[in-house]
């Protein structure tokens, strides 16, 4: 089975961050591509990763439609929303809500703040796109996430409580 998903946001917003935490764990399953993508800004340009997922080889790593997209921002939202197949899992706060049954809102920016590290939406995004498709095994992001954090204690607590936060609302959303 192939599978693709598209993270876009803003850089800085740790796009890449969890675009390669998701491809690491996809590679101890199977075989991935991730493509990621991003203007010569260090904050604030344009942020974006493509991610292949397949049981067999993948022949081209650039689909035409994603499966799943987590946008964090409107302007990734605006610009690539129409290439969504499923499943958007979308920063609200960021970007404006709209009834649509293929959407899945997650306030991450708030929900980051209250556990007491802003920086984490990112990590509460990728929660809810693991929550809300079963794409990968829970454990095994958690496993990446602490391996990510490793170096840095007093976030890797916060990451892995906002993981679990999105999963939970990934879940609701099934």
């Amino acid at each position: 089975m192939k599978t693709s998903a598209m993270i876009s946001g803003m850089g800085g917003q740790g796009v890449v961050a969890i675009s390669m935490i998701l491809a690491r764990c996809a590679a101890k399953t199977g075989f991935v591509t991730c493509l990621p993508e991003h203007g010569p800004e260090q904050r604030g340009g344009y942020a974006r990763c493509t991610i292949v997922l397949s049981d067999g080889e993948i022949i081209s790593p650039m689909p035409k439609k994603y499966t799943y997209m987590i946008a964090m921002d409107e302007p990734s939202y605006k610009k690539f929303a129409s290439q969504a197949e499923d499943l958007m899992i979308l920063n609200v706060g960021l970007v404006p809500a709209s009834a649509d049954a293929k959407k899945l809102f997650v306030p991450a920016e708030s929900i980051a703040v209250e556990l007491g590290n802003p920086r984490a939406a990112n990590i509460v995004l990728l929660g809810a796109l693991i929550g809300a498709s079963g794409l990968l095994p829970e454990a095994l992001i958690a496993e990446e996430i602490r391996a990510a954090f490793a170096a840095k204690p007093e976030a890797l607590e916060a990451n892995l409580r906002a993981f679990e936060k999105g999963l939970e609302m990934g879940k609701k959303y099934l």
